[in-house]
């Protein structure tokens, strides 16, 4: 798999290639819009590399930090507060048109992130609507959430002036980044019952993300 990556970098990526336009550097804010989320935010920078044809790449690095609170109820009332950092590695593919200084266009956007620092999370469960039981993780390990994601985003955007851009885009882990063997059993009842009611810890990424660049 690996080297048929390669091989299609190494023969499509220089046809596509504009020696006519210099890459430009920039730099991002931007935040997450799912209601479930308290709050996503990331910033960073990158370079965009024009092609031929309309595309361009736009490879970035960016620090964000995943804030969020879910509430499940199976057999028990069981919540939890989390905020996880991660590094990510995105690399979008865009095409667009010029039409005079303003930009629209489509991406795609494969990515990896790894998790950076610790996490601060309560993990609580609620038995018999009386008696409460709460664990605090500070690490990955502990909360039951894997320190490297892996997947992928679609989205659009405008560019002005060849100085700003604005966008919109809908990202998704690749799979699974939930340990739902972890070692404390009320972090391991809580995803527990988060994979019956939600379906999969993946949707801990799911999400729609506004990003606002400037261009130099």
């Amino acid at each position: 798999m690996k080297k048929l990556i390669l091989i299609v970098f190494g023969v499509v990526l220089p046809i596509f290639i504009h020696a006519q336009t210099k890459p430009q550097a920039l730099v991002f804010v931007g935040f997450a819009g799912r209601s479930e989320v308290e709050g996503i935010y990331q910033y960073g920078a990158g370079v965009k590399i024009p092609l031929k044809y309309g595309f361009a790449l736009q490879p970035e690095i960016f620090y964000d930090k995943h804030y969020t609170e879910f509430y499940t109820i199976i057999n028990t009332w069981s919540s939890v507060k989390v905020a996880a950092p991660f590094l990510e590695f995105p690399v979008q593919v865009q095409w667009g048109k010029d039409f005079g200084g303003i930009r629209p266009y489509l991406f795609v956007s494969p990515f990896v992130g790894f998790g950076l620092g610790s996490v601060k999370g309560t993990f609580s469960i609620t038995e018999n609507k009386v008696d409460r039981i709460e664990y605090e993780a500070t690490s990955f390990k502990d909360s039951g959430i894997k320190p490297f994601i892996l997947g992928g985003g679609v989205g659009i955007g405008i560019e002005a002036a060849k100085h700003f851009q604005l966008s919109v885009q809908y990202n998704s882990s690749a799979y699974d980044f939930i340990d739902y063997h972890v070692r404390n059993e009320v972090v391991r009842q809580f995803w527990s019952d988060f994979k019956e009611t939600k379906g999969r810890g993946r949707k801990f990424f799911e999400d729609f993300y506004f990003q606002v660049a400037l261009l130099f």
